[in-house]
């Protein structure tokens, strides 16, 4: 992103990674802050875009977050977000042994309509819900799947040979728009009341 004229910064949780990240990239190491989101505190308007790949599950108070997300961008800013569709015909399918449950890992799980009225309650407008493509959801559930077959327990690990074996039903539901993932984009509406 530096490279495309951007300014980065990031929150990472592990501070140990956090320090490793601002080492890797070469940034000022005030960039990443090493906290959690419901910890961070930006400047209001300081950022056009947020982005956060499969970090809503794992927040204690979403539409809290999402609310300082809001503040944080610049009017007209945005916030991409990428998380499990808990609405997917592959959560349904696979109920208790989805992937995406991952409790107690995943404090939440949303569906695109849960997803809609939460971001709408902390200040934004949806411009885009389609799946995410990703395959990794429906190789995890498989890998579930499969071990309570043979009656063992739930370690996952990424199957190469799997996950490539089930790349065509992945790419099937992802053009049937029931992808294990939802690809969010939303913009912060400037008639909200913030904060």
């Amino acid at each position: 992103m530096s490279a495309l004229g951007w300014e980065p910064w990031g929150i990472e949780p592990n501070a140990a990674l956090a320090r490793g990240t601002v080492q890797r990239l070469g940034l000022p190491e005030e960039r990443v802050l090493a906290g959690t989101a419901e910890e961070a505190d930006f400047q209001d308007g300081t950022f056009d875009l947020v982005t956060m790949s499969h970090v809503l599950e794992h927040v204690h108070n979403p539409r809290d977050t999402l609310a300082d997300v809001a503040r944080w961008l610049a009017p007209h800013g945005r916030v991409r977000i990428w998380l499990p569709n808990y609405g997917s015909l592959e959560s349904r399918a696979f109920r208790h042994l989805w992937q995406g449950l991952d409790i107690p890992r995943h404090l939440y799980h949303f569906t695109p309509a849960t997803l809609r009225a939460t971001l709408t309650a902390a200040g934004f407008e949806v411009e885009r819900m389609i799946p995410q493509w990703q395959g990794n959801m429906l190789t995890g559930s498989l890998a579930y799947a499969f071990a309570a077959l043979r009656g063992r327990e739930r370690a996952y690990r990424e199957s190469r040979r799997l996950h490539v074996a089930v790349l065509p039903a992945a790419a099937a539901l992802l053009a049937l728009g029931q992808g294990g993932c939802l690809d969010v984009t939303a913009r912060r509406r400037t008639d909200a009341a913030l904060g």
